[in-house]
């Protein structure tokens, strides 16, 4: 909602890598609260060595800063078949990034 909302003209454009970063928040999240021991996984993951590409994959060739009419032009709504490749495109580069699901998977 945030990037629809910056699409508009007092905001700064809608940004896929802006998207991409908050699904990435948002699955970090879920992963080091799914559980304790899942917690504890991810403290030690983060302390062991810091390694950005577990956090977060490339991002930087995603589409960003545009305008309300260069989003419809470009992927018409958010409901359209363009739109959702690029989620879909995103949700698979978030995949492999160790830090964004369960570390602890048996429990």
């Amino acid at each position: 909602m945030k990037e629809q909302l910056d699409a508009l003209t007092s905001g700064s454009g809608f940004s896929f890598r802006d998207f991409a970063a908050d699904r990435a928040g948002v699955r970090f999240a879920n992963a080091a609260t799914n559980s304790e021991i899942d917690a504890k996984a991810m403290q030690d993951l983060i302390m062991s060595k810091f390694i950005v590409g577990n956090f977060l994959p490339e991002i930087d060739d995603l589409p960003e800063n545009l305008t309300t009419e260069q989003f419809r032009n470009k992927y018409g709504s958010v409901g359209s078949s363009s739109y959702r490749q690029v989620i879909t495109n995103i949700e698979e580069r978030l995949n492999p990034c160790i830090a964004l699901s369960p570390l602890v998977q048996n429990h």
